[in-house]
Parts: C-alpha cells; sequence; structure tokens
C-alpha cells in the first residue's frame, strides 16, 4: 500500500501503482486506508466512477473520519491535480 501511496501521489506508474493497491486491498479488503489508495489511483487515471464508489465503502468502514468525506467531495468535483486534504 505504501508503495501504490507513492506512486500516485508522484502521479507515476499509476499501472504499477493500481496493481499494489488491488494486491493491499485483495490483503485486507477491511482495511479503508488501503481502499482510499486503491480510490486515489482510480480518480488519478480519470476512473472517477470506480473511485467514489471505493470511497463510499471507506466512509461506510470509518463514517467519523472526516478525511475519507473530504476525499468524497474532491472526487466527485474536484481535478485529479489537486492534492488530498489531510
Amino acid at each position: 500500500n505504501a508503495l501504490a501511496w507513492l506512486a500516485v501521489r508522484c502521479r507515476r506508474r499509476l499501472d504499477d501503482a493500481m496493481t499494489s493497491a488491488r494486491r493491499a486491498v485483495q490483503l485486507d479488503p477491511t482495511r479503508p486506508q488501503y481502499i482510499d489508495t486503491l480510490a486515489e489511483v482510480h480518480f488519478q487515471r480519470g476512473e472517477r466512477k470506480q473511485a467514489i464508489a471505493l470511497m463510499t465503502r471507506c466512509i461506510e468502514l470509518s463514517p467519523d473520519l472526516k478525511y475519507y468525506g473530504r476525499q468524497m467531495k474532491r472526487f466527485r468535483t474536484g481535478d485529479p491535480s489537486t492534492d488530498p486534504q489531510e
């Protein structure tokens, strides 16, 4: 997951990031941090619908974490060139 996050945040090697992020989610499908990384990869690839679906899952798993709500807003209205807000 860390490798995938690094690649996607650098906006480089998105195919490799996708492979790593998918593997992380496969290994632990209930960890919202991994799902968030996969969602970010989809968002950076212009796959907004998939990113939103994954972020919906993050919110379901961690409804009190405001970061995921901000990510959802960014995916719905934002531009992939914007950075996630911590």
